[in-house]
């Protein structure tokens, strides 16, 4: 009988233990289900405050993601646009630059009458387009080159003036008044398309914090 009525107290210890656990769990559901809804109206009253609909809450919420995706494709596109104009720019002043070389006539005609020996700034400035032009199709050199190339464009215009004022014919063609302006219009855009090929864009989370501020 001593046997019996410890393994009936053993029993009613157990199932005293398995009805406090059930409480406490029936206790801490109510808490954690108060605290959902609690979270839930907070949240809905700031929106109501706002004046917003659930819409247009989910749509805040999208709109950095959507920006920062917006500024990547642009900063793509961009960066294509800038490494096909710096191919163009760089095959164009390669070609100019051998000319320098197996044409040096023309081109020593019309160096201003201040600087001596004119075929060594035709050669030289045949070597630095070839140089330059170069680094334009190259990406790791392209920055560098373009503001080089703008710089080397700025220095070269005194020869391209030095044509105009004393009407001096590039090899057999002799330029008019429109042609000059045209010449120059060139040269302006050319440097401006350098400068902007030099130029480094920012990362598409660096130009929305520019943009929120």
């Amino acid at each position: 009988m001593p046997a019996k009525e410890k393994q009936l107290k053993t029993s009613s210890q157990r199932r005293e233990c398995t009805n406090d656990r059930e409480r406490t769990k029936n206790n801490d559901h109510p808490k954690k289900t108060f605290t959902s809804l609690s979270s839930t109206r907070v949240l809905s009253q700031h929106r109501h405050s706002a004046g917003l609909t659930s819409g247009e809450s989910m749509a805040i919420v999208a709109t950095p993601s959507a920006y920062l995706v917006e500024i990547g494709l642009r900063n793509h596109t961009m960066n294509s646009l800038k490494t096909w104009l710096a191919i163009i720019f760089g095959i164009a002043f390669l070609r100019i630059g051998l000319l320098h070389f197996t044409q040096p006539e023309p081109f020593d005609a019309i160096i201003p009458p201040y600087l001596p020996f004119p075929r060594f700034w035709t050669l030289a400035s045949g070597i630095l387009e070839i140089l330059l032009g170069l680094g334009l199709m190259l990406p790791k050199m392209r920055q560098r080159a373009a503001l080089c190339m703008a710089l080397l464009l700025v220095l070269m215009y005194p020869a391209n003036l030095n044509m105009w004022v004393h009407d001096i014919p590039f090899g057999q063609t002799r330029f008019e008044t429109r042609g000059h302006i045209v010449r120059l219009l060139i040269q302006i855009i050319l440097i401006l398309g350098c400068l902007w090929i030099s130029r480094r864009r920012k990362g598409a989370r660096a130009q929305a914090r520019d943009a929120e501020t």
